[in-house]
């Protein structure tokens, strides 16, 4: 017989929650931080702002470790097809998409995936 597996959390007595952070006891105090260092300070305008993020993104998927390495081959083919005559902005999205399942817990850098996904959209449709 399988035994049923429960991924409840009971906490009886002083709690404190914060997004997905969370302690236990008297006084105790949670908070969840989102750091979004590999967010660009916007999202790219121009065909060469986006070139540049692409650019900048690679070095932090590269400086990020082994864990994120796979994603740097997906991301030079975005950069490719960026540098393409007429780029095609869904291969583009589903690329992204690719990277953002390949950055496990490297969330840090989906940020900038978000808002290089919002300048291809708008640059290229998608």
């Amino acid at each position: 017989m399988g035994s049923k597996k429960d991924n409840s959390l009971e906490i009886k007595g002083h709690a404190s929650v914060s997004g997905g952070a969370f302690s236990v006891g008297d006084k105790s105090h949670a908070e969840n931080t989102t750091y979004a260092a590999g967010a660009p300070a916007s999202v790219p305008q121009t065909i060469e702002e986006l070139r540049v993020a692409v650019a900048d993104f690679i070095v932090q998927l590269r400086a990020a470790g082994p864990e994120v390495a796979a994603t740097v081959p997906i991301a030079e083919v975005v950069q490719q097809e960026i540098d393409r005559p007429t780029p095609d902005g869904n291969l583009i999205e589903r690329l992204f998409a690719r990277i953002v399942s390949g950055l496990g817990s490297a969330t840090v850098l989906t940020g900038a995936v978000t808002a290089l996904v919002a300048a291809a959209r708008a640059l290229f449709g998608g």
